[in-house]
């Protein structure tokens, strides 16, 4: 009896949580569906589970590595949901943003390029910065934003851009307290884009995923080298849910870090 006690307890950790740590599982899932009849099956504590497993990679190996954790830092191993912070106001925003030069930016690939379209870029950078980022974080938001510098490194760089340059212009942006960089096979790539849609000239050439996909994992390596933590993510192998939650967790701890 008294080994089932500090079970129970996770048990009820997992699940007395702001955000309880279960997923039900779809009867089409389970091994022997036909012989539950009243009760549901759920998988508890799996996402702290995969939090945990990270965290043991990260601090049984001093190797470098690319695999999901976050590069720099350590996740503590006493993470729960239930000791984690509740109410956090999150702005979310992407670049180009929606301000003028971002639109401008989104709806032009076609016209600018190489150095042209660098600089209006980071045009809209420093004016989202100003106009949204920056004053969504003094009222203590947490901001996630879709593509930002390392962004750059990218799309720019492979657009005939010197990495020099690109990092000149964005040099006066402020830097992330965490980068995200999801992962994907080229190939899965393009058929997600092909049944989404183009958004501009970079996403028309077919070729372009292999080429981003290997800029990105250069990337991967460059941002911790600078100071900047990294998070990378496989979005070829898991699903949304479960890279949203990865990302929360990361936020989560990064916030009760004492310099935050």
């Amino acid at each position: 009896m008294s080994a089932l006690v500090p079970l129970s307890i996770q048990r009820v950790l997992y699940l007395a949580a702001h955000e309880p740590d279960l997923e039900w599982i779809p009867p089409e899932r389970l091994r022997r569906p036909q012989q539950i009849r009243e009760a549901r099956i759920g998988d508890i504590g799996w996402r702290v589970g995969s939090a945990l497993r990270t965290w043991r990679r990260e601090t049984a190996s001093s190797a470098p590595a690319e695999k999901p954790g976050v590069d720099g830092w350590r996740l503590p191993p006493h993470i729960r949901r239930a000791h984690w912070h509740r109410g956090v106001a999150v702005h979310a925003t992407t670049e180009p943003s929606h301000g003028p030069a971002g639109q401008l930016a989104r709806s032009s690939t076609a016209i600018f390029h190489g150095h042209a379209l660098a600089c209006l870029v980071a045009a809209d950078r420093y004016h989202h910065l100003e106009t949204e980022i920056e004053p969504a974080l003094g009222a203590g938001k947490v901001v996630i934003c879709d593509r930002y510098v390392p962004s750059s490194y990218a799309l720019q760089v492979l657009d005939g851009v010197d990495q020099d340059f690109v990092a000149g212009i964005n040099a006066h942006a402020q830097r992330p307290d965490l980068a995200v960089i999801l992962t994907c096979d080229p190939v899965m790539l393009q058929q997600r884009l092909a049944a989404r849609g183009s958004h501009g000239r970079f996403e028309d050439n077919h070729e372009f995923s292999h080429a981003e996909t290997a800029r990105f994992h250069v990337i991967a390596k460059m941002l911790p080298a600078e100071g900047i933590r990294t998070l990378v993510l496989d979005s070829t192998r898991h699903h949304a849910d479960f890279l949203a939650r990865q990302l929360t967790t990361a936020v989560q701890t990064l916030r009760s870090l004492p310099h935050h």
